[in-house]
């Protein structure tokens, strides 16, 4: 996935290299997947320090793969809804959050609240999904975390690229 970077043009590095100083070391995880065909099934380009903190994932072992290797084995039959949103976010840009479970790399299951927004560019182009994902297993989410999830995840998508 590293080669991704050389395709992209200079502008969109730029807009990548303030959101990672953004967010490299802020204590709720982020993810950014590409939407182009060429990087076909949004994998993975960043997560920061916290995500990798809350899976037990090292960067290195999933940079280039989708987000659903923290899918539970079996499926949960309940949350087919979610799932289903979470597809067609993706597909389309529109953004979602939702609470699914999901599989540290221990093998521990946790309740996950994801929240994805697309970046867009001037034109229109679906560039970029960032994902938001806070772990609410040990204690229940309150409306001011949420709203500051939605906060942050609405400043990220908005990080303008600079003119050339």
């Amino acid at each position: 996935m590293k080669d991704y970077f050389s395709i992209i043009p200079l502008h969109e590095l730029q807009w990548l290299h303030k959101v990672i100083s953004i967010t490299e070391n802020i204590p709720i995880c982020i993810t950014i997947s590409p939407a182009r065909k060429e990087a076909f099934g949004f994998p993975l380009i960043y997560v920061n320090k916290q995500f990798e903190k809350t899976t037990g994932y090292n960067r290195d072992e999933i940079i280039g793969k989708n987000c659903k290797f923290l899918q539970p084995e079996e499926p949960i039959q309940e949350e087919e809804t979610q799932y289903k949103l979470i597809k067609k976010c993706l597909e389309t840009g529109i953004p979602t959050s939702v609470i699914i479970t999901n599989v540290k790399k221990s093998n521990i299951p946790f309740h996950n609240l994801i929240s994805l927004k697309s970046v867009i560019d001037e034109d229109g182009n679906y560039l970029y999904s960032i994902g938001i994902q806070t772990e609410i297993t040990a204690e229940p989410i309150n409306k001011i975390d949420m709203q500051n999830v939605v906060d942050l995840i609405n400043i990220l998508s908005k990080i303008k690229k600079p003119i050339i």
